[in-house]
């Protein structure tokens, strides 16, 4: 998986948070997408141009 595909799995995660859905996962989740969806989740300037260059400009619930 490349970093690309890590970011866009890790957007795809905090877009279902963002419509209401719990995210549960394994305290010892450490692969690279749950590196990524941390990353995300602390810098929302990151995540902001991540949307646009992939696309993901519209809120989930939108």
């Amino acid at each position: 998986m490349t970093r690309h595909d890590s970011y866009g799995c890790a957007l795809d995660l905090l877009a279902f948070e963002e419509g209401g859905m719990t995210m549960k996962a394994e305290k010892d989740w450490e692969d690279t997408v749950a590196i990524a969806y941390r990353e995300l989740k602390g810098n929302k300037s990151l995540r902001n141009d991540l949307k646009k260059q992939y696309g993901h400009e519209k809120s989930f619930n939108s």
